[in-house]
Formats: C-alpha cells, structure tokens, sequence
C-alpha cells in the first residue's frame, strides 16, 4: 500500500494447492524465494520475479552435526529414533503408542536400541512422566532436539514436522506419525479430507512414498512393525533410502541463504 518492493522468502508450501491463495501471494510480492521446487512450478504462471536457491535446512543441518560429541550409544545396537515432537499436546498423544512399539519392538529384538530426542528441559521432564517404571526396554533420553538422534540413528518413528526433513536430509528412514487431540479430530479430519498427504519429504517429492500413520492408525503395534520393516537391511529399507536420496535433491544443495542474500542485493542495486 506504501509502494514498497517487496521481497518473499519463504512463501507458504501449503498455499501452493490453492490456486487463489498462490495468487494472493503473488499479488503482493514484487520478487519471490521459494524453497521448495514444487512452489516454483506453482508460482510460474503468475509472472512474479522469482529465483529457488533450495532449503536453507541443508545448512543448519550441516552446522548443527559438524561438532556433535559421540554420544557412546551401546556398541553392537541398532539405534531407533522415537520423535515424539517439540509440543506438549504431541508428546501427550504420541507417547503411549511410542512406549507401546518399544516394548514389542524389544520383546522380538533385544539388539535394539531407543532413542528419544528432548528439545528443551520441560520436554524431557513431560517425556520422563510418560514413561512408566515397568519399561524394560534399553533407552536414553537426549537433549538439544533431534539432531543427535537423527546422526546416529538406523530409522525412526517421528512425528510430523521439520524433524521429517532432518531425517531425510540424514538419511534415515523413517515412518511419519500425525495425532491430534480427539477434541481437535474434527478438525483434522477434514483438513485430511482435503490434503492428499502431510509428511514434507512427500510434499517434496509431491507423491506419497514415505508411509504416513494418521489418528487411529497410531497403534503401538503399527509403529513397531513400520520400524522392524527398516531397522535392517531389507527391500523396504532400500527403497526407502532411495526416496531419501530423492528428496535431499529436490531440497538443493548447501549455501542458499547466502545465494538468497545475493540475489536480493541485485534487486537493490537495479
């Protein structure tokens, strides 16, 4: 309204459906930077100034594991990354099921060893409170997000969210878990109604190749099976590494925000 240029970076993935919502974003942005590939073919009709540098999570990821201490995971083990999330309402719904796939996980495999990632001190104690005394399954908590778990582990369970894209990026593979809170089901079951899928690396990829486990197929023995499909080398695992690959392409390669930064000095000095 005050005829400034206007520069969006970052524009939202989950808009890109929506024709009118693209639109409305093109309409008020002089120059856009998406970062993901599947947003440029969306944004292309619309005549906006646009360039793709790729994902700027391929730098943090690089910066965030470079110096990782070794964490002394049990020699032998084949560690299995259990993400529960960064919100309580998601270590409230997805805890249960997660100590439930452990526990059968482990009565079949005992060289198996659980990983579940905190992303700050409140998290681990809300993690701590779910976790009965009875586990007999060998596990360890970890603090600072999912980054150490990711490097280290074999395959995860995790749920939806930017950690899909570490483990992508890591090359782990994976089965992606969504539950919401029953009050908020309606709700999410109409978004689902409307959204083909909802795991990134798939929104990615644009195609449904990492399974995705929504609501009431959140069940312990689910998830233990999803992980004993891929905890080892097997044709499951193979292809989902396969998948991996193909989104760490889609995703560009390292240096974008510096790239970003470079290209909006062009448009000042035009």
């Amino acid at each position: 309204e005050k005829g400034f240029k206007t520069v969006y970076y970052f524009p939202p993935s989950a808009w890109c459906k929506k024709r009118e919502r693209a639109e409305k974003i093109a309409s008020v942005s002089s120059y856009l930077i998406p970062v993901f590939d599947s947003q440029v073919r969306t944004f292309e009709e619309f005549g906006i100034p646009f360039r793709h540098f790729g994902h700027p999570l391929l730098d943090i990821i690089s910066e965030k594991t470079r110096d990782l201490p070794d964490p002394e995971f049990p020699a032998g083990c084949k560690i299995a990354a259990f993400l529960p999330g960064s919100r309580p309402q998601e270590i409230n719904s997805l805890m249960k099921p997660y100590i439930g796939a452990m526990t059968i996980a482990h009565e079949k495999r005992k060289d198996i060893f659980f990983v579940i990632p905190a992303s700050s001190p409140d998290m681990r104690k809300l993690i701590e409170r779910h976790i009965p005394a009875s586990f007999k399954a060998p596990y360890r908590i970890t603090d600072g997000g999912s980054y150490m778990a990711l490097k280290y582990a074999d395959a995860a369970i995790t749920a939806s969210g930017t950690a899909t894209l570490e483990a992508s990026v890591l090359g782990v593979p994976m089965a992606v878990v969504y539950k919401l809170a029953w009050p908020d089901w309606i709700l999410g079951k109409m978004l689902m109604m409307k959204v083909p899928m909802f795991a990134l690396p798939n929104l990615v990829i644009q195609r449904k190749a990492i399974p995705e486990i929504f609501q009431t197929e959140v069940t312990a023995e689910r998830l233990a099976d999803e992980l004993l499909k891929i905890i080892d080398d097997s044709p499951e695992r193979a292809e989902r590494i396969q998948v991996l690959d193909e989104v760490r392409t889609a995703l560009g390669r390292e240096g974008a925000v510096q790239r970003a930064a470079e290209y909006i000095n062009e448009i000042l000095s035009e």
